[in-house]
């Protein structure tokens, strides 16, 4: 042996014998002191997996969890405050890493996966045995689904436990009322796209997706256990692709308007008026927040219409026929939070022939329109220059315009025109993208004639 081989032995010996000193210390200190320290800063970087991968790293972990040892290691010595109801095991819930087989820390009864899970499940081809003695402990996560909402992060570490669903030959094909619903595996987004099933993968990418999508059909196919499964449901979306797989191909999708967070806002749609412009927005993608069948197909384009899914919390039913507006005044802090961009589309490109969301919107807008309000001042504190598409409403004021710009007094047009000027300028820096967004300025047409050359 050389000498820096025989050295380099030394020191491991020496740094064992240490850590075993070390650890005792921590043990004995906690003995005497029959109390559990606050876990140390870091301890969840100490003992996550990337760090266990390493001799160091598996002794730092173990040596910082050994002051309390009581909490997750059944064979520990037992300590008078260390039960239950101390507050500061649950500082020590990843300790049970190390020890997965006898963590007992009742506030949380699924112990953390040990680290060779996936190998033991998705590696060693038939030979499932370690990986059922290590999913065992966690059934409540991957077969019953009793503890994923109030486990969550922990039960994600068992996903891999979802291959021993199929290992049962008498698992019934059709799905009950109410069925147990495995975990969706993470590998499902990388297998249900379109990139998957039209790329490299080809028909091995359907196969594999339909694979993964058939034991949770009822989430996605079916829509039975979509209410009574949402938390694991929301894991199948990309299956829709399966769905729109059939047809030739699947339909575009727009991208989501810019304002429909303002639009789909919970005080908005919270009134008839507001839901109904809200849903009328959100049509075009309801694949995406309402059947979410089309996830997977439009990864890009979906993102875009989440605020649409205030309407499902909403009370109000806009769905069919749009209703007819309640006699309910809505709040004036409604009104005050409208937008440019929700007024825009409110008056000018929605239908308004049952429900007149335009004067929904424009409320309290009356006297920007009045003929001696026509410079566009403020009413008050009624900010009059968001609510230029309201003009609609207001056809003697639009005449008004159209009659002040064809008189001989061009003084009279340029004072009903003064917030116009940027419909006309040939300044790149004062178009009205840039100073007044909100205008729209083919209500306006009139105020040309300022700009004509003599």
């Amino acid at each position: 042996m050389s000498s820096a081989s025989a050295k380099g032995s030394i020191l491991v010996t020496y740094w064992c014998l240490c850590f075993q000193c070390l650890h005792c210390l921590a043990l004995v200190s906690a003995l005497e002191n029959d109390r559990i320290p606050p876990a140390p800063p870091g301890l969840s970087g100490l003992c996550s997996r990337g760090n266990l991968s390493t001799l160091e790293g598996l002794a730092q972990c173990d040596l910082a969890c050994a002051f309390a040892d009581c909490c997750w290691r059944t064979s520990s010595p037992a300590i008078t405050s260390c039960n239950a109801s101390n507050p500061l095991c649950d500082d020590y819930l990843v300790c049970s890493i190390l020890d997965p087989a006898n963590a007992t820390i009742t506030h949380s009864p699924v112990p953390w996966a040990p680290i060779t899970l996936n190998d033991d499940c998705l590696r060693n081809g038939e030979n499932l045995t370690a990986c059922e003695d290590a999913c065992r402990l966690a059934e409540c996560c991957w077969k019953t689904g009793t503890c994923l909402r109030e486990q969550t992060e922990v039960c994600n570490d068992y996903v891999s436990c979802a291959v021993l669903l199929g290992q049962d030959s008498q698992a019934p094909t059709n799905h009950s009322a109410d069925p147990s619903i495995p975990i969706a595996p993470e590998a499902l987004e990388d297998y249900c796209t379109v990139g998957a099933i039209e790329g490299d993968i080809g028909s091995s990418g359907v196969s594999r997706c339909e694979d993964f999508c058939a034991r949770a059909e009822c989430c996605w196919k079916t829509d039975s256990c979509l209410a009574s499964q949402a938390v694991k449901c929301q894991g199948y979306v990309f299956c829709g692709i399966l769905s729109l797989n059939e047809t030739t191909s699947s339909p575009p999708l727009p991208e989501a308007a810019s304002y429909l967070a303002d639009v789909c806002a919970p005080h908005i749609v919270a009134n008839v008026e507001g839901a109904v412009l809200c849903a009328d927005a959100c049509r075009r993608g309801e694949c995406c927040w309402k059947t979410m069948t089309c996830l997977g197909v439009h990864a890009e384009q979906c993102p875009g219409y989440e605020p649409c899914k205030a309407l499902s919390e909403s009370d109000n039913d806009v769905g069919g026929m749009l209703p007819v507006p309640t006699n309910q005044p809505s709040s004036t802090g409604d009104v005050a939070d409208y937008t440019e961009a929700l007024i825009n589309d409110a008056c000018l490109n929605h239908d308004n022939s049952v429900v007149n969301v335009c004067s929904r919107v424009c409320e309290g807008s009356e006297c920007c329109f009045h003929p001696d309000n026509l410079d566009g001042t403020y009413c008050g504190d009624f900010p009059c220059y968001k609510y230029s598409a309201c003009l609609v409403l207001y056809p003697l004021a639009d005449d008004a315009v159209n009659q002040a710009c064809t008189s001989d007094n061009l003084s009279d047009c340029a004072r009903v025109c003064g917030t116009s000027t940027c419909c006309f300028t040939q300044d790149s820096e004062k178009v009205c993208a840039v100073t007044n967004p909100g205008i729209v300025c083919s209500l306006f047409a009139a105020c040309g004639r300022l700009y004509v050359s003599p």
